[in-house]
């Protein structure tokens, strides 16, 4: 799965999709490839990313 802007290869959509996001959002969000970035639901945290490193986030910085 090669990315058609710089052709890095990837090894799925999925992962294409997650370069293209991180590396070119303005083609990802022209093209109308769907998100994968998640935000962190804590009020006035503001971290955003991955689903699993929000999750990690979540268990490392909001747990008491």
């Amino acid at each position: 799965y090669k990315c058609s802007e710089c052709g890095r290869l990837n090894s799925g959509t999925r992962a294409l999709n997650r370069h293209l996001w991180a590396i070119h959002p303005e083609y990802a969000q022209q093209a109308g490839i769907p998100s994968t970035v998640e935000v962190c639901p804590v009020p006035s945290c503001g971290y955003r990313g991955r689903k699993d490193n929000v999750v990690r986030h979540q268990r490392l910085k909001h747990t008491q």
